[in-house]
């Protein structure tokens, strides 16, 4: 048993678009995501949340995600750390949060760090890298038109 977590597609504005194999930088592949902090892990919500949308990064390395949204949930800082992109290196903290992703009623609990997304310009406010996609299969089936996250289900 899986859960199956849908990704679609946006344009750089963050509207709807058409997933493109040949052309994919007008089409951003996004999950629906709900951001949230709750020390208990509680279901249903006993925190501050805050719905985005988020980057399937599979170049990232770790999740990071926009101040205002990390303060926003109050998820509670780490640690300094340094956020390493291709060319350059930022100043940055660790905060701990979970991943609610509502389509498949799977929480995540994980780490973020803090990145300037919307102040250059991205139409999303959270990335989830391989820290995460790790824990399951992404699929991106282009002829197919299949798109989604599969996340193996614990065996009870």
């Amino acid at each position: 048993m899986v859960w199956r977590i849908p990704i679609r597609f946006v344009d750089q504005a963050g509207n709807p678009a058409s997933p493109n194999a040949s052309n994919p930088s007008f089409a951003i592949p996004v999950m629906d995501v709900v951001f949230r902090y709750d020390p208990s892990e509680a279901m249903p919500l006993q925190a501050h949340e805050v719905s985005v949308i988020a980057l399937v990064d599979t170049g990232a390395d770790l999740n990071a995600g926009t101040k205002k949204l990390i303060n926003a949930a109050g998820a509670p800082r780490m640690h300094d750390v340094t956020v390493h992109g291709a060319t350059s290196g930022i100043a940055s903290s660790r905060h701990v949060c979970q991943l609610l992703f509502p389509s498949a009623a799977l929480q995540i609990t994980t780490d973020i760090d803090t990145v300037p997304l919307r102040e250059n310009g991205r139409c999303y406010d959270l990335i989830i890298g391989r820290l995460t996609l790790r824990l399951g299969k992404l699929v991106m089936d282009y002829p197919g038109n299949a798109f989604y996250w599969e996340v193996p289900k614990p065996n009870a």
